[in-house]
């Protein structure tokens, strides 16, 4: 469902906003006002208004063409394909695609038929995975889908299936270099003890295995075409959230020289290698930027408490000592919450790796006439997407303070599964200086339901503000009072466009968010509706 809120064109308003942007006051994407979008929604769908993941287009299509600036020396050489795990939506998907993203790579059969709904041919589609069900390999192999071999015994189910089914299956073999992508370990696919790829030992036994020949065939005929498996290069990737491209050329050299061994071991042809995907994006700092200097608005500022998985890459450093006391004040200051005192501030924000470092970072081992694949996810979709929470309410236990808010685990499940970092800020900040330490969470009934420990934040509500909130008025009026948003109460929480909605659940039975992706300064679509009670039963 699309909605036009009025007749300004996209092209007159696409060169003045950038995809995340805080203007008098108020958060807007792709020039659209966040607080306007917040009161339609809330029109339409009442207490579901929020949680909602809201995703710009403009993030996206800008996400993509830095990958294909930074592969276009490549030519046909360089392609770039989505990994769908990050973020599955088929709108998003399609975006995508339209953009310029050529291949789809999926983990699932259902992915694979996700990606060939949106638009991608079984030919331009990857299947990884370590644990592949015979249905899903039967669904690859029968739609020409390249597949990537995992172990010895993928293998042998690769080769079973195309005896059973009488057809060839284009395969590449994944490669474990133990390489330590320094990442939190539940990122890192490449250790020598990770369950995912072949190690260096065991390369030649896959070759063996996949060296099975077509039924009929003679060991006269043992050429790459009259294998069952043509393979076709090799895979490689070690981890997701990684901040040093370095390890980027140490993987090249791992795959440059199984590529050559490859090739000796009867797959001449072979010449292709996937370097998979796994480039961070800064986790700290969101990726908006201000109209001007004199409207930066108060935001935030990540305390010691809340190290992101790659700290090098992504510090903060402050002229004034940075203490969990330390906030920015609705003029751009530093505020000690303590002291109440201001000062200037200067972020010195280390360099984060961008495609084009990637790139730059491998193409010296790349041999001639041999194809480069990536495989991003969250560095296509991450910064292009935040969810919107509403303040339910503050509370103190012990002296700590909850800033209470109606996402949860469910939408952002990061910061407990993996201790992430996701960047808080208001919609519209309050107009005031008050200041506190937060710890925001939601109302699932799990103490590890938090989206920010330690967050330094202005209070959401005080004074007259509290008084005149709908918060402090009998639960009847709630409903009858017409939606305004009051500065304060609802938070963005930032890069939440991968792996937040692909890892949501119903837990409690909480029904998923709707997700709505913003066109234009005028246009926004709902690109899946709230869950209804109805939906969470059907299938009992």
């Amino acid at each position: 469902m699309a909605v036009n809120l009025c007749h300004t064109s996209y092209e007159e308003s696409a060169s003045k906003c950038g995809a995340w942007e805080y203007r008098d006051g108020s958060l807007h994407c792709d020039g659209m006002s966040m607080e306007d979008l917040q009161h339609r929604l809330h029109l339409e769908f009442k207490h579901q208004a929020t949680p909602a993941y809201i995703y710009s287009y403009l993030a996206l299509k800008e996400n993509v063409a830095n990958y294909k600036e930074a592969l276009k020396h490549l030519g046909d050489y360089g392609i770039l394909s989505y990994s769908l795990k990050a973020n599955s939506n088929p709108h998003i998907i399609t975006t995508l695609r339209n953009a310029g993203v050529s291949m789809a790579t999926t983990v699932s059969g259902n992915e694979i038929l996700m990606a060939i709904k949106c638009g991608f041919p079984p030919e331009r589609i990857i299947l990884n995975g370590n644990g592949k069900q015979q249905w899903e390999i039967e669904l690859a192999v029968s739609r020409g889908v390249l597949l990537n071999i995992d172990s010895v015994f993928d293998a042998l189910q690769l080769v079973n299936v195309c005896k059973t089914l009488g057809m060839n299956a284009r395969a590449l073999l994944r490669l474990n270099p133990a390489i330590d992508a320094q990442t939190h370990p539940y990122l890192a696919t490449a250790l020598a003890d990770s369950k995912f790829g072949v190690e260096m030992g065991q390369v030649d036994e896959v070759l063996r295995v996949v060296s099975a020949q077509e039924e009929g065939v003679g060991a006269e005929g043992n050429s790459q075409r009259d294998r069952l498996i043509d393979l076709q290069g090799v895979h490689i990737h070690i981890g997701s959230a990684i901040s040093k491209v370095q390890v980027y050329s140490e993987m090249m050299k791992s795959a440059v020289q199984t590529l050559m061994h490859i090739r000796i071991s009867g797959w001449p042809e072979a010449s292709i290698i996937n370097l998979g995907g796994g480039l961070g994006i800064d986790q700290t700092n969101p990726p908006y930027k201000h109209q001007s200097s004199s409207a930066a608005d108060s935001l935030f500022i990540t305390p010691p408490s809340q190290t992101p998985l790659s700290a090098e890459s992504t510090s903060i450093s402050l002229r004034s000592s940075q203490t969990e006391g330390n906030i920015l004040d609705h003029h751009g200051n530093v505020t000690d919450i303590n002291s109440g005192k201001g000062t200037d501030m200067d972020l010195q924000q280390k360099e984060f790796p961008v495609p084009k470092q990637l790139v730059e970072e491998v193409l010296p081992h790349l041999p001639r006439d041999t194809y480069l694949i990536l495989e991003p996810g969250r560095s296509l979709v991450g910064t292009a997407g935040i969810v919107v929470t509403s303040i339910l309410g503050v509370k103190s236990n012990a002296g700590k303070e909850f800033l209470v808010v109606d996402a949860a685990m469910t939408e952002v499940i990061r910061p407990s599964l993996y201790g992430a970092v996701h960047p808080i800020s208001y919609i519209t900040p309050p107009q005031h200086n008050e200041a506190a330490v937060f710890d925001v969470v939601g109302p699932v009934c799990e103490s590890g339901d938090f989206l920010s420990r330690q967050c330094p934040l202005q209070s959401p509500i005080s004074g007259e503000e509290a008084n005149n909130s709908v918060y402090n008025r009998p639960v009847s009026n709630i409903q009858r009072v017409p939606y305004k948003s009051i500065p304060g109460t609802s938070l963005a929480i930032w890069n939440c466009g991968a792996y937040c909605s692909s890892m949501s659940s119903n837990y409690n039975l909480r029904p998923h968010a709707m997700e709505v992706l913003v066109t234009s300064p005028t246009k926004y679509k709902i690109i899946r509706k709230p869950q209804q009670f109805a939906d969470l039963v059907s299938n009992f």
